[in-house]
């Protein structure tokens, strides 16, 4: 059972309880994970929630359970953490570039749904290869069951009846439609798209309505597959002409908070980063950073960045909340390091801006190859801006995005910081 609110009231909880243990016919199961009530709900106090439910189900006669009522919860409690003192000064100015575009007298951040594919001309997209798709021949068929709770203890459920009979189904491009809308979003367009394919379909010799609608989830499936990847080539398209005309640019916009947050909530419980020594970081934008926000290889690199002498600071980018880079496509990219290189000629700033994103060797498939045809797109743009004239908005000279692997990343940092 779940409450998905705070509740205010012991009471509550306990009565919420209380419908589970006065389910009508209930009988054990003789399977722990079937024979325990479990409760999940918001309350940063759980120990006084414990108490009060233990309390509430002595007071109805169920004293009995109160030993068997156990609390598993991860502490919540946060605490605030801000910069590292020599950092401070650097607090509500991290900006770092975005992709823009200009409208009459201003511009403004790229929007993927205004920008992007509300420009694409659908009348482009290839269709050839979803028209000749080949699909099963076999009589589909359907299967009616009714399942309750079994009368012997190993078992738990079983089959009551079954049923099997002729698939009835139809071809309905109206359902078709309203399935690949999120890819297609103009509903004439996409309608007109899905009357295309199955009327191609349909001219197959073999290819029988009977047949066209048996299959009818897989021709969705292969059909949404394939128009997302005409929808990125098309994006991309679109994406390479706004820069080519100027329209799309690659600079700061700082009317907005700083791309790098001033304060941080963790948990007060959370174990603090540690170098393989267990030694504290000292290198890291935040004066604490929880070790729980890293995998395995970011930690690794988090740590060795932590020993770089010609390092600034590191920052951990978080994903979906901080600094992002938004490409042809409509996810946005959150790379997982913001890394500054000290000015030599000046230790307390920063030289070099590294914008790094780290994948392990098993991720060097399409996506991948996209976040870096993106990255090599911004260090184009970047090249071409002078970023020290822009003096407080820009922390650094010069900046530029990376992606590094699993098994180059020590390489690639030592080339940095050479």
């Amino acid at each position: 059972m779940t409450i998905l609110t705070n509740p205010n009231s012991r009471t509550a909880i306990t009565q919420l309880i209380g419908r589970i243990l006065r389910q009508p016919y209930a009988r054990k199961t003789d399977v722990s994970a079937l024979d325990e009530c479990y409760v999940f709900c918001f309350r940063p106090k759980a120990k006084g929630l414990i108490e009060g439910i233990r309390q509430g189900l002595a007071n109805e006669g169920l004293g009995d359970l109160v030993g068997k009522v156990v609390q598993d919860f991860v502490d919540d409690e946060k605490v605030e953490v801000g910069y590292r003192e020599q950092f401070k000064k650097f607090e509500g100015k991290l900006y770092l570039p975005r992709f823009v575009i200009q409208r009459k007298d201003r511009w403004r951040e790229l929007s993927y749904e205004m920008d992007i594919l509300s420009r694409i001309n659908w009348g482009l997209i290839q269709l050839e290869e979803i028209k000749s798709l080949s699909f099963s021949k076999a009589e589909s068929k359907d299967e009616t069951s009714a399942i309750g709770l079994s009368q012997y203890i190993t078992e738990v459920v079983e089959k009551k009846d079954s049923q099997i009979e002729k698939a009835s189904l139809e071809v309905d491009l109206v359902y078709v439609t309203r399935q690949i809308l999120d890819i297609v979003p103009n509903p004439w367009i996409a309608y007109q798209i899905a009357e295309e394919v199955f009327s191609a379909l349909s001219t197959i010799p073999e290819n029988t309505e009977a047949v066209i609608a048996a299959n009818m989830v897989y021709i969705i499936e292969e059909l949404r597959k394939h128009l997302s990847k005409e929808c990125d080539r098309l994006a991309e398209g679109v994406f390479r002409e706004l820069i080519e005309s100027e329209q799309l640019c690659f600079f700061l916009v700082v009317d907005r908070d700083s791309d790098i947050p001033t304060r941080m909530s963790v948990r007060k419980s959370a174990p603090r980063l540690t170098t393989d020594n267990n030694e504290p970081i000292q290198r890291s934008l935040f004066d604490w950073v929880p070790e729980e926000d890293f995998n395995d290889m970011e930690k690794s690199i988090a740590i060795y960045l932590d020993g770089q002498e010609k390092l600034l600071f590191w920052y951990r980018n978080v994903s979906r909340k901080d600094y992002y880079v938004q490409g042809w496509k409509r996810g946005k990219i959150y790379p997982d390091f913001v890394v500054p290189e000290v000015d030599l000629e000046n230790p307390d700033d920063c030289a070099t801006v590294y914008v790094v994103e780290s994948k392990g060797v098993h991720l060097k498939n399409e996506d991948t190859q996209y976040k870096q045809s993106i990255f090599e797109i911004c260090n184009q743009l970047g090249q071409k801006r002078k970023w020290n004239e822009l003096q407080q908005e820009f922390f650094g000279s010069r900046i530029e995005f990376k992606v590094i692997f699993e098994d180059e990343w020590q390489r690639k940092i030592n080339e940095i910081f050479d």
